[in-house]
């Protein structure tokens, strides 16, 4: 596998890792838990990006 789809997989496993968890664990606005989930893979993806950037 690819650095690229590695990224992909992880940056989407806790996308979804941060809403289930604030949507279903907590029971919290499902709305914002999808936005926070959104938030997280915007993130690390940049840092996934930084990193590769620099090998």
């Amino acid at each position: 596998m690819r650095s690229g789809t590695v990224s992909m997989f992880l940056t989407t496993t806790a996308a979804v890792t941060v809403y289930y968890y604030w949507s279903v664990v907590l029971q919290f606005n499902d709305t914002l838990g999808m936005f926070l989930g959104v938030v997280t893979a915007v993130i690390l993806s940049g840092l996934f990006t930084r990193y590769q950037r620099r090998k």
